[in-house]
């Protein structure tokens, strides 16, 4: 037995309510740069952080610096950023940080959080 499938075309106007709102998200998204101190690489930090930072719904990537430090740059919800903070005060269990440093960047346009 066959089944039909209709497909309805969306008006403008729902184009345009999705246009819009895809505008307001992107209006509330920010993004921060942050600069992670101490035991921090070779204790599957950047990983640790992707997932955290994938959970929180953010954007952007986390790469080990030759100074023994690590970059974090983050997009998305203001909240969510504040959350990511706060766990990368902390780190994964074998990390130990000693501080972070934080400073609003300006967004990449990133879509993904990758690790380098």
């Amino acid at each position: 037995m066959l089944s039909t499938v209709k497909y309805q075309r969306d008006s403008p106007s729902d184009s345009r309510q999705v246009i819009t709102e895809q505008l307001n998200s992107m209006a509330d998204r920010q993004c921060r740069k942050f600069i992670v101190h101490g035991k921090v690489q070779g204790v599957w930090f950047r990983e640790s952080t992707r997932r955290q930072a994938l959970d929180l719904g953010l954007s952007g990537h986390a790469i080990n610096l030759p100074d023994g430090t690590v970059e974090v740059i983050a997009a998305g919800k203001p909240e969510a950023l504040t959350e990511l903070e706060s766990w990368l005060k902390r780190g994964p269990p074998m990390a130990r940080v000693q501080q972070l440093d934080s400073v609003h960047d300006t967004d990449p346009g990133m879509t993904d959080f990758t690790t380098g």
